[in-house]
């Protein structure tokens, strides 16, 4: 899978390689562990810019999960998709 995150906001925002998903229980949302090996780097998004990320689901059971992003001011944005 592919994770891109692009800056739409007014002020620059920093992001990495690794990536937390949740998983969808039928109730609730539920932090989902998976084993991924990054290297720890910090990028700078400025307004405008785009970073991508290819994500490996393997493991991934069926089911309805989120990607999550944290941003600045304990803020964060997700993205639904379901494996199946």
């Amino acid at each position: 899978m592919n994770v891109t995150l692009k800056n739409l906001g007014t002020v620059e925002i920093g992001t990495g390689y690794g990536v937390e998903f949740e998983k969808w229980d039928g109730e609730r949302w539920n932090r989902y562990e998976f084993e991924q090996i990054v290297t720890l780097q910090l990028i700078i998004l400025k307004t405008g810019e785009s970073f991508s990320k290819d994500v490996e689901l393997k493991g991934f059971e069926k089911g309805i999960y989120r990607v999550i992003e944290s941003l600045p001011d304990n803020h964060k944005i997700s993205a639904a998709f379901t494996v199946e």
